[in-house]
């Protein structure tokens, strides 16, 4: 079971994974008025660091973050890998501050982490909380627009988007 849960490489949960936690947490939410955040974030320019360093190189940047993501979240916390070298998480029972908190703590994290290994690596993340209109394409959407306008924003960066507005942080 856990084969069809897991990415291999990183050992992070898989989308198909992640997407049923989420529905479960929407449904959960729905029902008793809970709230739940979305983090999104990916590394900065991992295509020209991948051409540079090699895949070989990349596939172990990528369980290094992974591993510190893993170590930073709790148990009841879904991470999973979402493409490529884009990941998400799924933050139960945790409001859009805390969760920017925690965004801003992982994008630290990982850039300290990689100029220790001399490699000056940074990530962007998005956040996002649970509105009661969402379904899982809205709240998805959202996030993503989050991470994308991260990118706009120069990079190594935490956006927060919540109640249909933008607040950078």
């Amino acid at each position: 079971m856990e084969l069809s849960t897991k990415d291999p490489l990183t050992n992070a949960y898989n989308r198909l994974k992640f997407n049923e936690a989420l529905s479960s947490e929407l449904e959960v939410a729905k029902r008793y008025g809970n709230t739940f955040s979305l983090i999104m974030f990916d590394i900065d320019h991992f295509k020209q660091f991948n051409d540079q360093n090699g895949h070989s190189f990349g596939d172990k940047v990528l369980k290094a973050i992974a591993n510190l993501v893993q170590e930073s979240v709790r148990e009841v916390d879904v991470f999973a890998r979402w493409g490529g070298e884009e990941f998400v998480i799924l933050l139960p029972q945790t409001h859009c501050q805390e969760a920017s908190a925690l965004a801003e703590r992982l994008r630290a994290l990982i850039y300290k982490e990689s100029l220790k290994k001399e490699m000056d690596l940074t990530c962007s993340f998005g956040v996002t909380s649970f509105l009661s209109q969402d379904d899982q394409e809205l709240i998805m959407e959202r996030v993503d627009r989050a991470l994308y306008k991260a990118k706009e924003g120069g990079r190594n960066i935490v956006v927060t988007e919540y109640n249909l507005q933008v607040v950078s942080a």
